[in-house]
């Protein structure tokens, strides 16, 4: 049941990913998206988790800055890929990274791999070596820069990971009227971690609206927007935590692959053509 929700979630994150790219190649504005998604998805959080019914310490708002940031600085990245790479290239070398420089780190200061590390590195591999055959989908044909992008967001992944850890201790001292310990305080830095963001892109967002896209293109956006805040940040961050905190990593990480490759497949070969012919009219 846990590995079929997180199977299906994946489906749905290609076709929102897929969407994305379509829309980013109308020269919509990465600010835009960013923001818009970034909003949605706080609102959406702040509606579940009532953040302002729980008074944080100054420390604890230090880390949910400081989270929200590197956040930010992930996110834009990540949405630069989609635009400049493609969905495909994006998703094969991005999905689980982490994982994979972590436990590489892990292998070299300790000689030894966890199960978890074991997993996600060969689902990685397994999705590099598929680049070399995926399709090229944009005109930005710069092998190096496309490695560069890719790299960089691979880090700013790790470190978004690595953020999270440490920005959690800030929370560890259970806060006001909460139960549920690290899993709940998780949730509020996430929460306010979003709203910080979306707060952060708002002026650079802001200042895209002076030169607008055709107006065409505010439909689509608006699809973009709402079902990546719905699918992309919020059903996938629940599906992620309640999986990943109910079962073995290994079938996670697996599952989870398998299903991006079989998305991708079924979007590339079969899908494509109508769907991006429905969301450009």
């Amino acid at each position: 049941g846990l590995l079929s929700t997180l199977a299906l979630s994946r489906l749905l994150r290609v076709v929102v990913v897929c969407s994305l790219s379509a829309l980013l190649s109308r020269s919509y504005s990465v600010w835009l998206y960013t923001c818009g998604t970034l909003s949605v998805t706080a609102l959406l959080f702040a509606i579940v988790h009532k953040p302002w019914k729980r008074p944080l310490r100054s420390q604890q708002w230090v880390g949910a800055g400081g989270y929200g940031t590197v956040l930010l600085f992930n996110v834009l990245l990540w949405v630069s890929c989609v635009g400049v790479v493609g969905p495909v290239k994006t998703l094969l070398a991005l999905d689980y990274c982490e994982v994979l420089l972590l436990e590489a780190t892990r292998l070299l200061r300790l000689k030894t791999f966890s199960s978890s590390g074991f997993g996600g590195l060969v689902a990685y591999l397994f999705g590099l070596l598929l680049l070399i055959v995926a399709p090229d989908e944009t005109s930005f044909t710069s092998t190096w820069r496309v490695i560069g992008m890719l790299f960089l967001a691979s880090l700013s992944s790790v470190l978004r990971k690595l953020s999270y850890t440490h920005f959690l201790a800030m929370f560890k001292t259970k806060l006001p009227g909460m139960a549920g310990g690290t899993k709940k305080e998780g949730k509020v830095l996430f929460s306010l971690g979003i709203a910080v963001a979306a707060a952060l892109s708002f002026i650079p967002a802001f200042l895209q609206l002076f030169s607008p896209p055709s107006g065409q293109v505010w439909a689509q956006a608006l699809w973009c927007t709402v079902t990546s805040a719905v699918f992309l940040f919020t059903l996938d961050y629940y599906v992620e935590s309640t999986v990943r905190m109910t079962l073995p990593a290994l079938p996670v990480v697996t599952t989870a692959r398998l299903a991006t490759l079989g998305g991708l497949l079924l979007y590339h070969w079969y899908w494509a053509a109508e769907f991006v012919s429905v969301l450009s009219v």
